[in-house]
């Protein structure tokens, strides 16, 4: 991911499927399954952990100036059918883990508020990262 990253890729995806409530992990990344496909070189994470692949990009972010990344999460499983973890803990490790880097509806309510542009440039959302889920 850092290579990718280091490259001026501006768009990642990641498949993701819920694991058991008894994991300590409730997300893992992979093509056809956790694990699945996954390159654990080249200073990407040793595990399918979404959470520690989410990191590597908030890290990166953090210390490189960039224009807007965007992380599209690609849910493999139902995640309103009550078996694993839901949305909610999804949402919550994006937000914790972005934090301020994260660029929100409510971030765009409020440059419409103060713009007459219904949309920033790519300037103006320097640093930012956008979480799309699908």
């Amino acid at each position: 991911i850092i290579e990718q990253l280091d490259a001026e890729v501006r768009f990642i995806e990641y498949d993701i499927f819920t694991l058991s409530p008894n994991d300590t992990c409730p997300f893992g990344i992979g093509h056809d399954a956790p694990g699945d496909e996954l390159d654990l070189d080249h200073g990407n994470p040793q595990t399918y952990c979404l959470e520690n692949w989410l990191q590597i990009i908030a890290e990166w972010s953090k210390t490189h100036e960039h224009n807007p990344l965007t992380v599209m999460v690609d849910l493999k499983d139902d995640l309103s059918d009550g078996i694993g973890f839901g949305m909610d803990v999804l949402d919550s490790m994006v937000e914790n883990i972005f934090d301020k880097l994260l660029w929100t509806p409510k971030d765009l309510q409020e440059f419409r508020d103060t713009h007459s542009a219904p949309w920033p440039t790519v300037s103006q959302m320097r640093n930012k990262v956008l979480v799309l889920m699908s």
